[in-house]
């Protein structure tokens, strides 16, 4: 599976996917090949889009967060929570790069329960869980660097029959 991104509408190109990351099932990373400004568009939840594809319930972009101050290569989108097994489009339009060329960028992922979740699920319920919490930042960086290392972020996934690699 790869994602399509668009730089200026002209040139395309293949991105891994890899690049988009599901940190937990309110948290997406995505990572850019180009720098991203960080101006009142990258702001703004309007210019991303989390549609359901297949499976059950919509999803609505809540915020983004950025992973650096001025540019960066990559962005956290926090959305309602998404359901095991489902198939959602991620679109982000009207973004821009270092150089100032303008970028769109559209890619299908299925979601499915991370060890993130599972290590925030068994929090007790007087901690603050909140995607932005220190708590739940701090579960999500012990987990993905745990799957960084040898753990099962390449598991196998079987959807409806379908096998997922």
């Amino acid at each position: 599976m790869s994602l399509l991104l668009l730089f200026d509408g002209r040139d395309t190109a293949y991105v891994p996917a890899s690049d988009i990351n599901v940190y937990t099932r309110k948290t997406i990373h995505v990572q850019f090949t180009n720098e991203v400004v960080v101006d009142s568009t990258y702001y703004d939840p309007n210019n991303y889009t989390v549609s359901l594809v297949e499976g059950t319930g919509p999803v609505e972009v809540i915020s983004v967060l950025p992973t650096n101050e001025t540019t960066t290569l990559g962005l956290i989108i926090v959305t309602q929570p998404m359901t095991a097994g489902s198939t959602y489009n991620l679109a982000i339009t009207n973004m821009f790069n270092r150089e100032g060329g303008n970028f769109s960028l559209v890619g299908d992922f299925i979601y499915r329960d991370t060890k993130a979740d599972s290590s925030l699920r068994s929090v007790p319920k007087h901690f603050d869980k909140r995607e932005t919490s220190i708590v739940a930042t701090l579960l999500t960086a012990i987990t993905i660097s745990d799957d960084v290392i040898g753990g099962s972020r390449n598991d196998i996934l079987v959807v409806e029959g379908e096998i997922f690699t």
